[in-house]
């Protein structure tokens, strides 16, 4: 909220009444302020540079009285230099926008709103950029520090296509106020304050012109730049920059990579290969991309999707019973684990400093009881590896008998709890959606900045399982599903039982007896509630792959994705006509170089299905580099 200007400017000396404070844009001050920025404006414009410029008037605002200056400051500006470009770094905000105008918003990651950006953009005309801090940390990307995966600098150009965010900006590209090559370290984190190395490890002066005026570049600049690249190949494959509100042909290969504002593929085999079949296309030389996938990490990705269920609590504490059984489901106890891909094929990104966990005797079931959350409402994103398909997940958040306000569950880019309060009469939050899973893993973003978000349980299960109803001798009831958390049964009786939630089940009879079920392991009414795979249905083609390129010799791991239970299967690993195995996942060696199509074949009793992914596999030359022989 402080007037940054110069104390003394065109013989005028800026006073209290030249600020916001005053509104007085006619003092003598202001107007040779003013009259200097319509200068600025005019003279860029005659050069040219106007459409490439812009004036970065305001860091960081933090209060309602650094809002009001920014407001009032902008506004006069326009009213000077209509046509200057303005940016401030914050996300766009009422407090500003509404009474002033700001063209470029340049918020952190850690707090940009895609929703809100997009509207600026779409009905003011407003771009927004982003930035990054030392403190944006997991499960944000980060590109500029030495403590984030290398491939987490690939990330940025893909991630400014699919948000649409028109740029970035780095605010230390190179402070060597101490030397970066022995002591890269500020603010307990290396490489901050610098993307850039002095041309001298001693950082001491070379001579002038010595290195050809050369900077040395980290391998995270070049990353960056990679990443820029790509978003080229991006803007050449779309013939144009990417329009908020509209779907490109380039989008549904970069969703591949970057899933969401935390979610990312942190494969960079896979990330490279499509980066060149794209090249492929924008050069011609293939007519269209193939659907190609990350490939699964664990093996609980191979074969057909089933159904996994997860408590989260501490696995050393309550609940001790194991397995854990609860409706005839037996859940795996999944704690604050880091995300480990080939060992455990789940876990979590983010910042474990203040996770913690809590039990509760008083919770309405044994799977509401266990409660995980961070202490200081720092978002989280949680990875389970599993077959693609289609789920209808279930999770539940809450804390029996307590108010908190800002709960915030998204699965796969879909809101489950949106910013949603649990309070002591509605202590638990429990929603059911359908979610489709195409990359092996299912991506669960958890939380609000600053913000506890209370998690129970995740329930994952395959559509391909079907609810059917155990009647009893006097009822024959139908389930039908009403709701994300409901489900009732109607029977052909007097007899009107309804499921209400996963932590309620209430039979209403018409008859004197009305049986209650005070939690899932409880459950006394009738009828029974379960699962049983539908078998009568001919299969269903689908399959993946453990890789699917790389130079030859190469072995490819294929697995059935399958549905309904095929007892026959047929593959075809070059779309030759010809059998190439049987078996139900097989392993096949290209010995060749070229893009191969894959068919799988299979069969029951009741039909067969067939499955061609073209182009699917492409196996490329070795790469020979000879090196002369120097002898003395």
């Amino acid at each position: 909220s402080q007037d940054q200007r110069p104390d003394t400017f065109c013989d005028q000396t800026r006073g209290s009444g030249d600020w916001y404070t005053a509104d007085n844009p006619n003092s003598a001050y202001n107007q040779q302020w003013f009259s200097y920025m319509t200068a600025i404006q005019d003279y860029l414009d005659s050069l040219g540079y106007l459409d490439k410029s812009y004036y970065y008037f305001a860091n960081e605002p933090q209060d309602q009285d650094d809002f009001d200056a920014v407001a009032w400051y902008s506004q006069e500006l326009k009213n000077a230099a209509p046509d200057l470009k303005l940016m401030v770094s914050e996300e766009p905000r009422p407090q500003i926008y509404d009474t002033g105008k700001v063209d470029i918003w340049l918020p952190v990651l850690n707090n940009y709103d895609p929703v809100i950006s997009h509207d600026r953009e779409t009905n003011h005309s407003e771009e927004t950029w982003i930035y990054f801090l030392h403190g944006t940390r997991p499960p944000y990307f980060n590109p500029i520090t030495l403590d984030h995966p290398g491939i987490e600098s690939k990330f940025t150009g893909w991630f400014l296509w699919k948000y649409r965010v028109r740029g970035i900006a780095y605010y230390s590209l190179n402070n060597w106020g101490k030397n970066p090559w022995t002591d890269p370290m500020t603010d307990n984190h290396n490489g901050d304050t610098f993307m850039l190395y002095p041309p001298s490890e001693s950082n001491q002066n070379i001579t002038y012109g010595s290195n050809n005026h050369r900077f040395v570049p980290s391998i995270r600049f070049e990353l960056m730049r990679d990443s820029l690249e790509d978003y080229e190949y991006m803007y050449a494959l779309n013939s144009g920059q990417p329009v908020v509100g509209q779907t490109n042909s380039a989008d549904s290969h970069v969703d591949k990579v970057i899933g969401g504002l935390t979610s990312y593929t942190r494969d960079s085999e896979f990330m490279y290969n499509l980066r060149r079949l794209i090249g492929l296309k924008n050069g011609n030389e293939i007519d269209t991309i193939p659907d190609i996938q990350p490939p699964p990490s664990h093996p609980r990705a191979n074969g057909p999707p089933g159904n996994y269920y997860i408590n989260f609590q501490d696995i050393d504490g309550e609940p001790t019973a194991d397995p854990l059984i609860v409706d005839g489901n037996e859940y795996m106890k999944i704690g604050w684990n880091d995300y480990d891909a080939e060992t455990l094929g789940y876990g979590w990104y983010g910042d474990m400093a203040n996770v913690m966990y809590q039990y509760l005797s008083s919770a309405p079931n044994e799977l509401q009881s266990s409660i995980i959350y961070d202490d200081w409402g720092r978002e989280k994103t949680f990875e389970f590896i599993l077959p693609s398909g289609t789920y209808n997940v279930t999770v539940s958040v809450g804390w029996q008998g307590k108010t908190y306000s800002h709960n915030q569950i998204e699965i796969e880019g879909i809101t489950f709890v949106d910013d949603e309060a649990t309070t002591p009469d509605n202590s638990y939050i429990v929603r059911t959606k359908q979610v489709i899973i195409s990359d092996y893993s299912l991506t669960m973003n958890m939380g609000v900045f600053d913000e506890y978000t209370m998690l129970n349980y995740l329930d994952i299960e395959a559509v391909e399982t079907t609810p059917t109803v155990t009647p009893t001798p006097e009822d024959t009831p139908t389930l039908t599903a009403t709701s994300p958390s409901e489900a009732t049964a109607t029977p052909t009786s007097t007899s009107s039982p309804t499921v209400t939630s996963p932590s309620e089940a209430t039979s209403t009879p018409t008859s004197t007896s009305s049986p209650t079920a005070t939690s899932p392991s409880e459950n006394t009414s009738t009828p029974v509630v379960t699962s049983t795979p539908t078998s009568m249905d001919a299969p269903v083609a689908n399959f993946g792959a453990d890789k699917t390129n790389g130079i030859y010799p190469l072995t490819v791991k294929f697995s059935d994705a399958s549905s309904n239970t095929p007892t026959t299967w047929e593959w075809d690993f070059d779309n030759d006509g010809t059998a190439d195995s049987t078996k139900q996942n097989p392993s096949y060696t290209y010995q060749e170089s070229g893009m191969y199509s894959v068919k799988l074949t299979v069969s029951n009793g009741n039909g067969g299905d067939s499955i061609l992914k073209e182009d699917f596999i492409t196996v490329i030359e070795p790469i020979y580099i000879y090196l002369p022989i120097v002898t003395k």
